[in-house]
């Protein structure tokens, strides 16, 4: 049998509380003016890198993404025609 000791048995309620209030995917929707950075910011957090020649975008866009422990559900939300 497995020994825990005193500070293991606390490691884990503190990681299991923190599992209760810590959400690991979060839905994240994008709003902003035309030409302010929307797309170029999703893009970003999903490459890690920043291209110039983002082509506007015209409805919507979805990415999922994860970053460390937490998925993302990012919506890009461009000009509605």
């Amino acid at each position: 049998m497995e020994k825990f000791s005193f500070w293991d048995k606390i490691k884990n309620i503190f990681a299991w509380l923190r599992s209760l209030f810590f959400n690991k995917e979060l839905e994240l929707s994008v709003v902003g003016l035309q030409n302010a950075g929307k797309s170029t910011f999703v893009n970003v957090l999903a490459n890690s890198k920043f291209d110039e020649d983002t082509i506007p975008t015209i409805g919507f866009n979805f990415r999922t993404l994860r970053k460390g422990k937490v998925q993302f559900k990012l919506w890009d939300l461009g000009k509605i025609l």
